[in-house]
C-alpha cells in the first residue's frame, strides 16, 4: 500500500524498462501529486501510461483514507491533472483490457477521423454516436474514394461513410472478399481517413471468408492506419484468426468498445505528437 515505494518510483523504474511497453496504475491516492504529474508526462513521452482512479465518491474517499491513508482530492480535479500528463484515465477494467489490447500493437493515429466499413446500415449509424461521444470525427470521403466504392455496389446506393457494403454483395452480387477488399482497401488508400473500423457479422457459411487473410493485407498496406475490427455474435475462433495472422488488429465485441479505444489512441496520439 504504497508505505515506502509509491506510485512515482514505479514510475520511474518501468520509464528505464525497454521490454515494458504500457505502464497501468490502480490509483486510490498520491501523497505528493506534484512530483508524480511530472513524472508521468516524462514516461509518457515514452509509453503509454494507463490508470484506473478509484475513490470518486465522497464515500469512497472516506475508505480510501482508511485503506491508504492518502488523500483522494476532487475528481474533477484528478480528471484535468491527469490528461494535461499524458495519463490515459480508464472507467473500469473492460476498457483497461482494451487499451491494454491495442497499444502496443496499433500505430499512432495521425488525427481523429475514422472510416467505418459494416454490412449494416443500422450498426453504422450507432458507430456515428460512438464517434461524437469520444471526440472523433466520420471523415468526408474524397470524390475518387466514393467513386471506387459506388463502382461495387448497386446503381441506386450512394455509398459513403459509414459504408454499408451488403447490398454490394446481396445485390449487385460482387464477390464477398472483392468487395471488403475494394471498400476497405480504398477507405484507408483515403488521405482523410487517420483509422478504420470494421464492423462484421457472419451470419452464414456464405459470408464467412478468411478475414484474417485479407486484413492482413490491408493492413500491412496500411502500416500508419490503425484498423479495429467488431464482430457480431461469439466468433471467438474467428478473431483469434485475425490476430494471429495479422499480428496488429484487435478484435472488440462492438464497435462502442473499439470507438472508444480509438478515440484514446487519439488522444494519445495528439499528446505524443506535442499539440
Amino acid at each position: 500500500n504504497a508505505c515506502d515505494v509509491g506510485f512515482t518510483d514505479g514510475l520511474e523504474y518501468f520509464e528505464q524498462d525497454d521490454d515494458t511497453k504500457i505502464v497501468f496504475l490502480h490509483i486510490e491516492g498520491i501523497p505528493n501529486g506534484r512530483r508524480f504529474l511530472s513524472v508521468a508526462e516524462r514516461v509518457a513521452r515514452r509509453k503509454p501510461v494507463l490508470a484506473l482512479k478509484t475513490g470518486k465518491s465522497e464515500q469512497a474517499a472516506r475508505a480510501v483514507q482508511s485503506h491508504t491513508g492518502s488523500l483522494v482530492g476532487k475528481d474533477e480535479v484528478w480528471e484535468v491533472a491527469l490528461r494535461q500528463s499524458g495519463v490515459i484515465r480508464v472507467g473500469d477494467i473492460d476498457e483497461l483490457g482494451d487499451l491494454v489490447r491495442i497499444f502496443p500493437r496499433l500505430p499512432l493515429m495521425g488525427g481523429r477521423k475514422i472510416g467505418i466499413v459494416s454490412n449494416s446500415g443500422g450498426v453504422g449509424i450507432m458507430s456515428i454516436d460512438a464517434c461524437h461521444l469520444f471526440n472523433l470525427e466520420v471523415a468526408e470521403l474524397s470524390s475518387g474514394t466514393m467513386e471506387q466504392m459506388n463502382v461495387l455496389s448497386p446503381a441506386w446506393l450512394s455509398v459513403s461513410n459509414p459504408a454499408d457494403v451488403w447490398p454490394s454483395y446481396m445485390v449487385s452480387k460482387q464477390p464477398l472478399a472483392k468487395v471488403l477488399d475494394g471498400s476497405i482497401g480504398a477507405m484507408l488508400d483515403d488521405g482523410a481517413v487517420d483509422a478504420l473500423l470494421f464492423v462484421w457479422s457472419p451470419w452464414s457459411e456464405q459470408n464467412c471468408i478468411d478475414l484474417s487473410q485479407l486484413l492482413a493485407k490491408l493492413a500491412e498496406a496500411h502500416p500508419d492506419k490503425p484498423l479495429v475490427c467488431s464482430l457480431h455474435g461469439d466468433h471467438a475462433r474467428v478473431a483469434q484468426d485475425i490476430l494471429e495472422v495479422t499480428g496488429r488488429i484487435t478484435v472488440f465485441h462492438n464497435p462502442y468498445r473499439a470507438i472508444r479505444a480509438l478515440g484514446h489512441l487519439a488522444r494519445y496520439s495528439t499528446f505524443r505528437r506535442g499539440f
